[in-house]
């Protein structure tokens, strides 16, 4: 059992060793070891800020609402046939023919057409 601690040990502390020696100067995004001096920060604390007044309108809020509820709207499926409505969405399965002939782009399924 000793001979297994020391076979544990040892590669205990040669994964330890290895973790060590992989972080470096490049691991963090630097193009190379050029060190450019000092850096001096401006005069921020001496800068003003104005601080701005945000008024909401009934139709910014009534836009912001109806781009919200148009990105988390949900389809359901009506059965048999219905009268379109405005907004509502058709499933179309088509064949566009010249002549008897079915011609290249003239047919489709499942292509959707929004009711306006």
């Amino acid at each position: 059992m000793n001979k297994m601690k020391k076979f544990a040990a040892f590669f205990l502390a040669a994964g330890m060793a290895f973790s060590l020696s992989a972080c470096g100067a490049k691991e963090y995004g630097l193009v190379d070891d050029t060190f450019y001096g000092n850096i001096t920060l401006g005069k921020y604390r001496e800068v003003e800020v104005q601080k701005g007044e945000t008024v909401a309108t009934e139709t910014d809020w009534e836009n912001h609402v109806a781009a919200f509820l148009a990105n988390y709207q949900i389809t359901v499926p009506i059965a048999g046939e219905t009268t379109v409505e405005n907004g509502d969405l058709v499933d179309l399965d088509y064949e566009g023919k010249v002549d008897g002939i079915a011609f290249d782009g003239g047919t489709a399924q499942g292509a959707t057409l929004a009711g306006v």
